[in-house]
């Protein structure tokens, strides 16, 4: 198969398109002129990414459980919010990324902002 270069949104394309339809691997590779081998490692990727965001909000309410925990009042929770928030940007923001892209995939016509 000839290399080309995807965009993130055609691989999360495909990817979505694997899990929500009965086509098997080699068809949808097949059809897209795709590599197996570079198939399945975008969708290790997208799952990974997906465990990470769950992972993020895990965290978050875990920090608001301990905090529940020590007997901290709510005035505490600002600066344990912003804790999380500022050891998580990154993070955060690239699911927000990946999740707009998602939605857009699935409605080119919804703008989010």
């Amino acid at each position: 198969m000839p290399h080309r270069r995807w965009t993130p949104e055609e691989k999360i394309r495909i990817v979505l398109e694997s899990l929500n339809t009965n086509i098997g691997v080699a068809e949808l590779c097949r059809k897209h002129a795709v590599n197996p081998v570079v198939f399945y490692a975008w969708k290790e990727k997208f799952i990974e990414g997906g465990k990470q965001a769950l992972r993020c909000h895990k965290g978050v309410l875990a920090g608001i459980e301990r905090h529940q925990e020590l007997g901290e009042g709510l005035d505490a929770y600002p600066a344990l919010l912003e804790h999380l928030v500022d050891s998580s940007r990154e993070r955060i923001l690239s699911i927000i990324q990946v999740s707009q892209q998602i939605i857009e995939l699935f409605d080119p016509n919804l703008v989010v902002d």
